[in-house]
């Protein structure tokens, strides 16, 4: 089934499990029911763009309104955001991301 991404206005980025969801037939249902990982970022404010690599589909890239970019691999046992270019950011919030 894959995974669901959400980018959140307080700049966390929250990786759900679609399957577990669909599992649970709606019993007890809340925003933790299916989720897999969460990701709090130093964006300061929502996250604008999300992606998942169309080839390796375990990787999503993220840009948020500070103009940082991320990208993690879901693949890794201990997942981890990595910006590609530390320390480097678009003076303007990122809006749109793509691979």
């Amino acid at each position: 089934m894959g995974l669901i991404a959400g980018g959140m206005v307080d700049g966390v980025i929250h990786i759900w499990d679609p399957a577990a969801i669909v599992a649970s037939k709606g019993e007890g249902q809340d925003s933790t029911t299916g989720k897999v990982v969460s990701f709090p970022t130093a964006c300061g404010g929502p996250i604008k763009a999300m992606a998942f690599n169309p080839l390796e589909t375990f990787k999503l890239a993220a840009g948020g309104s500070n103009g940082t970019s991320w990208i993690v691999d879901l693949s890794s046992p201990n997942p981890q955001l990595k910006e590609p270019c530390p320390g480097q950011s678009q003076k303007a919030e990122i809006t749109a991301i793509s691979w």
